[in-house]
């Protein structure tokens, strides 16, 4: 057997449409754009499914025709020359190695969820053309994130998806393995994958996805059981983006039969079915700030995690709202810690240095207010992901740093990361497992990594762009009926 080529790229952005920050080129620099070699660099045996991509291309001594790996935290729509940028050197990736008839497959590491600023569909259109440069003949096999919005446009451009099984998504690195593996197995001709993609008519807030947790558990298991089936090859259930507007967004069931359509349709329909029976199940109704900090009081033990699901930056929120720590500052809470992202207040603190004090305006909207703060620390913001999730990868929150707001620990960062590893305050100089309360931001990822060490967790309804109360958003493209935005008969 002749080594194989095979070509590997990241296009990866989880859009939300209500949030009104761009996902330009430099919010995807800020992240890290990896070319070439720099990809194994930096991807090589970390926890993400690139990592996994490339372990068994290096097992199996495949040459790796490494492109771009490019991502950028969750935010409104991809701006078009963006977009067209990364895109652009992945399809010149594959050009070339067309041209030296070397491509015998393609891996990519996608996310699903991506709006551009003239797209509803960023992987459809993306896949559309790499199908078109790479040929019929040439297997392409992606990965998808759990919150993928899957459209047809990806079922037929790409030979086989697979999607995280987890949410908190720890199964990245299997995933991309899984990937691989497939791949081979498509080259080989031992199996053919048939599709049948279900969308499911509901909208379903995160804070309702953790696929360990009842409601959702119910239908990752089903899944489970639907892939045992004979000749059915994968199925997935996935969550769907709810903050992304647009004509198929919500939950789906994906599943792949080996050579024939009605298996792959059966289990499609069943768990959909089951999905749509369990609406009701998904509604949330979460305590506001202040009452969150009073239940968080009231609890013994350490740390109580107050978990701000509405303003995650990883579903697009701008990370800046302060209701909570202004609560505690109102309750005279001393024993705790406190994340945000302000480049205005980090400007400030690394002005005056460790050990001045400050007079600053923290938070935004109602939630803003003139703070006294003492600079205890200033960092350069690096860290390394140390918990189940991207374990390995290199993490920068900017320049940051670690104020003291009459008892609070507030840490502030330059850009925008989802608080999902203790790492991110231990960079600072804060112990998380030593505080009373935890504020962070992040809807589900942090409990990989908090929720062996946390007290309670309490998911708290405050402000921001990934509102759980879904009803409330200005809903224009998705396709309706959709639950809870509209009635649904039994």
């Amino acid at each position: 057997m002749s080594r194989r080529n095979i070509l590997i790229g990241q296009f990866s952005h989880e859009t939300n449409t209500f949030s009104s920050i761009p996902a330009d080129m430099n919010a995807f620099c800020q992240r890290g754009i990896r070319r070439g070699e720099d990809i194994m660099h930096a991807y090589r045996q970390t926890k993400t499914p690139l990592g996994g991509m490339l372990r068994v291309v290096e097992d199996r001594g495949w040459n790796a025709l490494l492109t771009t790996a490019a991502s950028a935290h969750p935010s409104g729509p991809v701006t078009d020359a963006a977009y067209q940028q990364i895109s652009c050197e992945i399809l010149r990736g594959i050009r070339q190695a067309k041209a030296d008839r070397a491509l015998d497959g393609v891996l990519l590491a996608l996310h699903g969820a991506m709006v551009t600023e003239s797209l509803a569909d960023g992987e459809g259109q993306l896949l559309r053309q790499i199908r078109e440069e790479a040929g019929p003949e040439v297997p392409v096999v992606c990965t998808l994130d759990f919150h993928a919005n899957l459209t047809r446009a990806m079922i037929e451009s790409a030979s086989i998806l697979f999607g995280y099984k987890t949410y908190p998504h720890v199964d990245g690195y299997q995933r991309g393995e899984e990937a691989a593996r497939s791949l081979d197995a498509l080259v080989d001709g031992e199996i053919e994958p048939v599709a049948r993609l279900k969308r499911i008519p509901l909208l379903i807030p995160l804070v309702q996805q953790k696929t360990a947790e009842e409601p959702f558990a119910r239908l990752v298991q089903l899944a489970r059981r639907l892939r045992q089936q004979p000749d059915v090859l994968e199925a997935t259930i996935f969550g769907g983006f709810p903050y992304a507007d647009v004509p198929e967004a919500g939950a789906a069931a994906l599943v792949y039969a080996d050579g024939a359509a009605q298996p792959a349709l059966q289990a499609a329909e069943q768990l959909t079915d089951t999905a749509v029976s369990m609406r009701q199940e998904f509604r949330v109704d979460l305590p506001r700030p202040d009452e969150a900090v009073g239940q968080a009081l009231a609890t013994s033990g350490r740390p109580v995690v107050l978990a701000d699901v509405a303003d995650n930056p990883g579903a697009g929120g701008c990370s800046r709202h302060a209701d909570i720590l202004m609560s505690l500052l109102d309750r005279g809470v001393r024993e705790a810690a406190v994340f945000l992202t302000d480049p205005q207040a980090v400007n400030s603190a690394f002005g005056a240095g460790v050990g001045c004090r400050l007079n600053l305006m923290l938070g935004t909207g109602k939630s803003k207010r003139r703070v006294q703060a003492y600079v205890r620390a200033l960092t350069d913001g690096r860290f390394t992901f140390r918990g189940p999730q991207s374990t390995g990868l290199a993490g920068s929150l900017g320049r940051t740093a670690g104020l003291l707001v009459e008892g609070i620990e507030v840490m502030v960062s330059e850009r925008r990361v989802q608080t999902r590893d203790p790492e991110i305050f231990r960079s600072v100089g804060i112990e998380p497992s030593r505080k009373k309360i935890l504020a962070l931001k992040s809807s589900v990822h942090f409990r990989a990594a908090f929720e062996p060490m946390a007290a309670r967790i309490i998911e708290v309804a405050a402000f921001g762009a990934a509102n759980p109360s879904l009803e409330q958003l200005q809903y224009r493209r998705v396709q309706r009926p959709v639950f809870p935005l509209d009635r649904m008969e039994d």
